[in-house]
């Protein structure tokens, strides 16, 4: 009994102890919540977010503060983290009208119209001002996609709603452009935030209030495949060898724009890159040295006298001259380096062969574009690329002459988008003239590209391209084995043949893209490039290619990829190897 009384005691003791000890529970301060309050209705959103959070974590079941909180974050720049918060609360909240229709306004700012509807429409069946807003809204998108059934829908149930509501004017007037057949260019919806204004204005990683871009890339690229090579002992006279590059990638840069001066925008910016540069056998070499810390370290596979070095310095154009005619050019210096200063390679190599220059860059591309029917876009360009190469000066070429016999570089790019069904068309025709230093090097390719964007939602994107080039040289080269690389009989002489060489190639490039915070991308993407030449097969090559790739980008990593990848110049060249 005793026993029994002193348990009791102690689980007592213990309940009652633990109360009494426990620290005390975040309780609200309602003070926050009127700052927050205060300041949200001046519009200084970054200090509204602040007050909000400090409320919020005295009450984190507050469905409708956290309402407000994502409305902040909506207009203080940053819609992905504003909706992800909206969808969290949506059914716990008793604002709901307020909270489907921001829903609506941030898919279309993303500009996902269709998946607005869908908010906009629940909103719709309340009666308050959200629902007016909502009910207008859907109008108004409607009407710009001309389905005059929807639009004369969604007129009348504003009329019959909102008599007097704040848009009804403006309802009257889309009644008598239907009744009139005409159409309003002018017509707006409810008033939406700049998102990119608001980010330089209020977010933590903008640099500075006035517009401007910035991005730190990291990433692996590993490439794998075969080529032939000239070999008299074979009977086919070529040999296939197999080859392997490993690439670490560290790149970033900074730019300004868009800067709008008298009718031209304009961008500017810098890119830094950095490729640290392997293959197979050092990594190989790497794992067979011996357990002395001085062979690691000078077998390491990604060393300094492997580091490739690009600076780039580009600038972006375009002049609206009409409404659909539109001209532009941009502009490349480059300057790649291999080696550090900073970072020593192996030893025993010289301090000015680490830092040695490698080539130089320039590139043009001036064009013209015309926007038509439903957003569509034709765009001409001319291609002035030239390459000085310091350490293999016969790799030094350029795509254009303005001698007595000029030769230009041109394509046409045909981009086709249908929001509707989330999909981006781009086809592209091309034709490269490329002259190097040893002329017996000089060829023509002409090309066709076609590449498809499929948006699945605002985070995950998935791309495909496909493409065919023809390259024809312009010197045919004599050779006594004959064009297919026949061996030579000892016995008896042969008349040189004149080959001249053709190659085709297919590129097949698939890839996807994960946007799984509003600057921050996690991305794979898959080439395959198979050259071949039906008469001279020492000529073909076979590439696979993997790239993974982590980036982070200021406004946005869409915006920003932009410019890095035009200005990372992809032209379908030939491969030095």
């Amino acid at each position: 009994m005793l026993n029994f009384i002193t348990r009791m005691f102690i689980i007592s003791f213990l309940l009652v102890g633990s109360k009494a000890f426990a620290p005390p529970s975040k309780q609200s301060n309602p003070s926050y919540l009127k700052q927050a309050n205060k300041y949200f209705s001046e519009k200084k959103f970054s200090k509204a977010i602040s007050y909000y959070r400090k409320y919020l974590r005295g009450s984190r079941r507050d469905a409708n503060t956290w309402n407000r909180l994502a409305v902040a974050y909506y207009y203080a720049g940053l819609p992905v983290k504003a909706l992800s918060y909206l969808k969290k609360w949506e059914k716990r909240s008793s604002e709901k009208s307020y909270n489907q229709f921001y829903q609506g306004l941030i898919y279309l700012s993303l500009n996902y119209p269709d998946k607005a509807k869908i908010p906009l429409t629940k909103a719709a069946h309340f009666i308050n001002q959200y629902a007016a807003r909502s009910v207008y809204e859907l109008a108004v998108l409607e009407y710009q996609e001309r389905n005059t059934k929807r639009v004369q829908y969604w007129v009348g149930l504003y009329r019959q709603r909102f008599p007097t509501g704040t848009h009804i004017q403006t309802i009257m007037r889309i009644e008598r452009s239907l009744a009139d057949k005409t159409f309003i260019n002018d017509l707006k919806g409810n008033p939406r935030p700049d998102l990119d204004e608001s980010l330089f204005k209020y977010s933590r990683y903008s640099l500075y209030p006035k517009p401007h871009y910035w991005f730190f890339q990291t990433g692996y690229d590993y490439s794998m495949g075969s080529q032939n090579e000239p070999d008299l002992k074979q009977p086919t006279g070529v040999k296939e060898a197999a080859f392997t590059a490993h690439n670490l990638m560290v790149y970033g840069g900074i730019g300004l724009g868009p800067i709008y001066t008298n009718g031209a925008t304009s961008w500017i910016g810098y890119n830094y890159k950095q490729d640290w540069i392997t293959n197979d056998t050092r990594y190989q070499t790497f794992i067979k040295s011996s357990d002395d810390m001085t062979d690691y370290i000078s077998y390491f596979p990604f060393r300094a006298d492997l580091l490739e070095r690009t600076h780039q310095l580009y600038g972006d154009l375009r002049y609206k001259i009409t409404d659909s005619l539109y001209v532009g050019a941009f502009g490349q210096q480059e300057f790649k380096f291999i080696g550090s200063e900073y970072i020593p390679g192996p030893e025993g190599n010289k301090v000015d062969q680490n830092r040695a220059k490698v080539s130089e860059t320039s590139l043009l591309i001036p064009w013209i574009g015309f926007n038509y029917y439903k957003n569509f876009y034709t765009l001409g360009y001319l291609y002035l690329r030239k390459v000085l190469s310091e350490d293999i000066p016969e790799h030094s070429n350029k795509t254009y002459s303005f001698s007595t016999t000029p030769v230009m570089s041109y394509g046409i790019n045909h981009r086709m988008p249908f929001p509707q069904q989330k999909i981006e068309v781009v086809a592209e025709a091309f034709q490269y003239e490329f002259i190097y230093n040893d002329y017996l090097e000089d060829y023509t390719r002409m090309g066709l590209l076609l590449s498809i964007k499929y948006d699945h939602n605002p985070k995950i994107s998935v791309h495909g391209l496909a493409g065919y080039y023809q390259d024809q040289y312009q010197i045919p080269i004599p050779r006594q084995a004959g064009c297919k690389f026949e061996p030579v009989s000892t016995h008896s002489a042969r008349e040189p043949e004149q080959c001249t060489r053709v190659d085709t190639g297919m590129i097949i490039q698939t890839g996807l893209s994960w946007n799984y915070a509003q600057f921050k991308r996690l991305a794979i993407k898959y080439t395959y490039v198979n050259n071949q030449n039906a008469t001279q097969t020492e000529y073909e090559r076979t590439e696979h290619n993997i790239v993974a790739t982590y980036t982070m980008a200021f406004p946005n990593v869409d915006r920003v990829m932009r410019f890095v990848e035009r200005a990372s110049d992809i032209a379908l060249t030939k491969k030095d190897h």
